[in-house]
């Protein structure tokens, strides 16, 4: 039986670009996968907007997809050293990076577990630290509420996270990325701030 293959949208603000995030059969399944994330993108993306605005680091909003998240939208910031670990339509595996960890923060611990379980070998494979840092990371996140790692992934930089929720549901997650400097030891309370203030 012949299909034809459909793609969905990169992310809103750039519809015409096109990225595989699954192989789509039809339009209706193309209607019922993109809808979720161009929602994400419509609810959550003045946020990145305004805070890549204010502050001038890369901002990213990631969607949650099984045992991964995916890039749905990067903003680049103003700073003249902008941190770029993912481009828009990457995955990575729930765990790698403080933009999973707030999404695996928010979910039950034994589906946490379950989850970094599954992802262990392939977090593994591109850790700049040890795995129990990560746990460690995990924990800090459920008793905050948010998520920040440093070095996780390349060594200088330092990230932050909120989870993104849609009702009770996880969806996604709103992360920046910086080189760890003054200015940002400076700005990252008011990151926090202005991400718990509009999520929370």
């Amino acid at each position: 039986m012949g299909y034809e293959t459909y793609h969905i949208p990169v992310n809103y603000t750039d519809a015409g670009k096109l990225f595989g995030l699954f192989e789509i059969r039809n339009v209706v399944e193309a209607v019922l996968i993109g809808l979720p994330v161009l929602a994400l993108c419509a609810r959550f993306l003045p946020l990145a907007e305004r805070i890549s605005r204010r502050f001038g680091y890369s901002t990213i909003l990631y969607a949650r997809s099984g045992y991964d998240a995916v890039c749905v939208e990067r903003l680049d910031g103003w700073h003249p050293i902008q941190v770029f670990l993912n481009k828009t339509g990457d995955r990575r595996p729930l765990g790698m990076g403080s933009a999973t960890l707030s999404i695996l923060a928010a979910m039950p611990e034994d589906e946490a577990e379950m989850i970094l379980t599954h992802n262990e070998q392939e977090i593994r494979f591109v850790l700049k630290t040890d795995f129990s840092a990560l746990r460690g990371f995990l924990a800090e996140a459920r008793r905050k509420g948010y998520a920040s790692a440093q070095g996780m992934l390349l060594e200088g930089t330092i990230g932050v996270s909120h989870v993104l929720r849609m009702g009770n549901e996880a969806v996604g997650s709103i992360a920046i990325d910086a080189v760890r400097s003054e200015q940002w030891d400076k700005d990252q309370p008011k990151i926090i701030q202005e991400l718990q203030s509009a999520l929370s």
